[in-house]
C-alpha cells in the first residue's frame, strides 16, 4: 500500500475502483483490507476537498486499524484527520487528533523499541544460553580430557609400576640366585675347610696315636725278648705300657670328639677341660683348679675344631708335665681377656726345671709346634725348686669373635 499523497487525475475511475474493493473486501470479511481501501478513499476525497466525506472514511478506518491493532494505519489516518480539521481551522479538533498522532507515534516507537529491546534481549538470552552451551560442552570436553589424561597418566604409572616391579624382581631373582650361589659356595668352602680341618686331625692323630701305639708295640716286643727281666721290672714296664695306652685311648677320644665338630666354642673346651681335669683329681689325688675372668663371655670365642684342639692339647699336656715331669700337687688353669687377646695361664708348684736344658726336649717342642699352629705366642718361666709358669697368648682378631 502507498499511504503518498500523490495527485489522482482520474478521481471518478479511482473512486468507483476502490468503491468496488470496499465492497468485495467486506463480503470477503477482510477487515485489514477493508480499512486499507476506506483509506485510500479517504485520501482521494482529501485530494477533491471534499473533508466531511473524507474525515467519516478516515474515522471508520480508524476504528477498524483500532479493532485490529493495525497501528500505522491507525497514526496515518489520525495525522490526515488532523490536517484536515486545520484546513477547516477547527484548531481544537486538529490538535486532538494531531496528539493522537503522535501519542500513536510515541507507542509504536516505543512497542518497536520494546520489540527490538525484547528481540535483542532473546538474542542476548539466546546467545548466553549458547555461550553457557558453549562453555558447558568446553567444561565437558575438559573433563573429558582430564579424565582422558588421568586413564593415560594412570596406565603410565601402571606401566612404569610393572616396569619396576618387573626389574625389581628380575634383580631379587638375580639376587636370590646369587645369594644361594654364595650360599652354596660358602657351603662347600665351610665343608671343604672342615674336611682340611679333619685331614690334618686325622694327621695328628696318625703322628700322635700312630707313634704311641708304635712305641706301645715296640715295649712289649722289648719286655717279649729281653728274658733277663725281673718280675717286678716286668710289672712296671707293663703298668707303665697300661698308663701310656690309656693317655692314648683318651688323646683318641678327644680328638673324635674334635672331628665331629666344624667348631668349637670356648666355653665347650672349657667344658672339657673340666671333666679331664676331674678324672685326673680322682686319679692322681693332686688339685687342679680351672678359673675364668671371662665366664661371661665365653660364648662369644669360637675356634675351628683343629684350633680348639691345638689349645685343648696345649693345657692338657701342660697339666700331664707338671704332674708326671715336675711332682706338682697343685695346678691352677686361668682364662683371662687382656687388650683383645685371650690368655691361658697354666702354673705349678712343681720342681721345675732349667730351660737351657730342656730347650731341645719333645714335650716343650709339641708345644712350640701346636702354638705356632694357632698363630699364638707361648711363653713358658720356669726355675727349678720354683715351679712353671705357661702363658699362651691368642689374637682375638685370628678366631671367630663376636666382642
Amino acid at each position: 500500500m502507498t499511504y503518498n499523497r500523490t495527485v489522482v487525475k482520474e478521481h471518478n475511475k479511482a473512486s468507483t475502483l476502490l468503491k468496488e474493493s470496499i465492497a468485495l473486501r467486506k463480503t470477503l470479511q477482510d477487515s485489514v483490507g477493508l480499512g486499507e481501501n476506506l483509506t485510500q478513499l479517504a485520501e482521494v476525497y482529501y485530494d477533491e476537498k471534499r473533508y466531511e466525506e473524507a474525515i467519516k472514511l478516515f474515522k471508520a478506518s480508524i476504528k477498524i486499524a483500532i479493532d485490529k491493532e493495525y497501528r500505522k494505519l491507525e497514526q496515518f489516518n489520525y495525522n490526515y484527520v488532523s490536517e484536515i480539521y486545520q484546513q477547516l481551522n477547527q484548531a481544537d479538533s486538529a490538535l486532538y487528533y494531531y496528539k493522537k498522532y503522535v501519542e500513536v507515534k510515541d507507542e509504536m516507537f516505543t512497542e518497536t523499541q520494546e520489540a527490538k529491546i525484547s528481540e535483542l534481549t532473546i538474542a542476548y538470552e539466546t546467545e548466553k544460553k549458547e555461550l553457557a552451551l558453549a562453555q558447558s560442552k568446553i567444561e565437558i570436553q575438559r573433563k573429558n580430557l582430564y579424565l582422558y589424561l588421568s586413564l593415560a597418566g594412570i596406565l603410565l604409572l601402571a606401566l612404569i609400576s610393572y616396569l619396576i616391579y618387573n626389574q625389581q624382581l628380575t634383580k631379587n631373582i638375580k639376587l636370590k640366585k646369587e645369594m644361594e650361589l654364595k650360599t652354596a659356595l660358602a657351603r662347600i668352602e665351610i665343608q671343604n675347610k672342615l674336611e682340611e680341618q679333619r685331614m690334618r686331625i686325622s694327621r695328628d692323630l696318625h703322628d700322635n696315636i700312630g707313634s704311641q701305639l708304635t712305641f706301645v708295640i715296640s715295649s712289649l716286643q722289648y719286655i717279649q725278648y729281653q728274658k733277663k727281666l725281673k718280675t717286678d721290672e716286668i710289672k712296671k714296664r707293663v703298668s707303665d705300657i697300661g698308663a701310656f695306652t690309656q693317655q692314648t685311648i683318651h688323646e683318641l677320644r678327644d680328638t673324635i670328639w674334635a672331628m665331629n665338630k666344624e667348631k668349637i666354642v670356648l666355653s665347650d673346651l672349657l667344658s672339657r677341660l673340666t671333666n679331664f681335669i676331674n678324672q685326673l683329681n680322682i686319679k692322681e689325688n693332686i688339685s687342679i683348679n680351672v678359673s675364668a675372668s671371662i665366664e661371661s663371655k665365653l660364648e662369644h670365642f669360637v675356634f675351628s675344631a683343629l684350633d680348639g684342639i691345638h689349645v685343648y692339647r696345649i693345657i692338657q699336656e701342660s697339666i700331664n708335665n707338671a704332674i708326671k715331669h715336675a711332682d706338682a700337687d697343685e695346678v691352677k688353669v686361668n682364662f683371662d681377656l687382656e687388650e683383645n687377646h685371650i690368655k691361658i695361664y697354666i702354673t705349678d708348684n712343681g720342681k721345675g726345671f732349667d730351660l737351657d736344658l730342656v730347650k731341645s726336649s719333645n714335650g716343650l717342642k709339641n708345644l712350640k709346634k701346636r702354638a705356632d699352629k694357632l698363630n699364638a705366642q707361648l711363653n713358658i718361666e720356669s726355675q727349678v725348686g720354683e715351679g712353671t709358669n705357661i702363658a699362651l697368648k691368642i689374637d682375638t682378631g685370628k678366631i671367630d669373635s663376636e666382642l
